[in-house]
């Protein structure tokens, strides 16, 4: 009896299991990808912008003396008719000058719309897509590099660098000079090889920890805050005011440059240049 009821329950899973799967596998019965590659040649301390919705962004430096762009677009729909008709809607858009390119990953409303659980639900939601990028630049250059569902990865860049994700991690590694980063649902980790004197870096995030990769001679006013997390630092610093262990202000070394680093779910990690975080990289 106990056998039969075994077989019972686990049959009715797998029949309950095939008809929470089985929409899912009819709504994306088809995917399409394209690849869009462009090489535009660009000069050391330019400034480049980017604004993504879906996917991933990874920026690296060369010894180019040139902008190279890669898109990887792909689109999932109900079939392949329309899955063709929504990747050739999807655009990279991209307006250049001798000294600044901005790319923007244009996207039909029609991809805008789908996606939400109801969507799923009742079947409405036929598509989805993403697009992630690959660019190469000059190491002098400043960035302004933003997606709403994606990971950032930065490394061996030289400027000023604002990095902004809404559901996604934010890396930067090798980066001499300023950053300021932001996430809602996201962990940031930062690796500064050198800080211009005076200025301010500033760290903010809702979900997930702040770990920062700092110079051995770093100074600044600092101000740190968590509200569900621990605050852990190599630097040994003065407290000029507390509200509590998880907020401070106060000073590392001797500096008028400014540390700001906020998050409500995560710890706060100030680290001397080269110690292993133990996070994964990866994208």
């Amino acid at each position: 009896m106990k056998n039969f009821t075994a077989w019972r329950n686990a049959r009715l899973f797998a029949i309950i299991l095939s008809i929470v799967l089985l929409p899912d596998l009819l709504v994306y019965a088809s995917t399409v990808e394209e690849t869009f590659k462009k090489r535009i040649p660009f000069r050391e301390a330019g400034y480049l912008e980017l604004s993504n919705s879906n996917g991933n962004v990874d920026v690296k430096s060369w010894d180019n003396s040139e902008v190279e762009i890669i898109a990887y677009k792909k689109v999932r729909a109900s079939s392949k008719d329309e899955a063709e008709k929504f990747l050739n809607e999807l655009k990279i858009d991209i307006v250049q000058s001798a000294d600044e390119i901005k790319i923007e990953t244009i996207t039909p409303h029609s991809l805008k719309s789908g996606g939400g659980f109801f969507d799923w639900l009742f079947g409405s939601a036929n598509h989805s897509f993403s697009v992630e990028y690959e660019i190469k630049v000059p190491k002098s250059i400043d960035l302004n590099i933003k997606t709403t569902n994606g990971k950032i990865f930065c490394q061996q860049i030289k400027g000023r660098l604002r990095l902004g994700s809404t559901n996604g991690k934010i890396t930067a590694r090798q980066i001499e000079g300023l950053v300021r980063a932001s996430s809602t649902n996201g962990s940031l980790d930062i690796e500064l090889l050198s800080v211009p004197a005076d200025e301010e870096i500033n760290f903010s995030t809702t979900n997930g920890s702040i770990t920062l990769h700092l110079p051995e001679n770093y100074g600044a006013k600092i101000d740190l805050q968590t509200t569900n997390g621990h605050i852990d630092s190599d630097f040994p610093y003065t407290v000029e005011r507390s509200r509590s262990r998880q907020h401070v202000w106060g000073s590392i070394g001797s500096s008028d440059g400014d540390l700001y680093c906020h998050t409500t779910n995560g710890d706060i990690r100030l680290y001397s240049v080269g110690k292993d975080s133990g996070e994964d990289l990866s994208l």
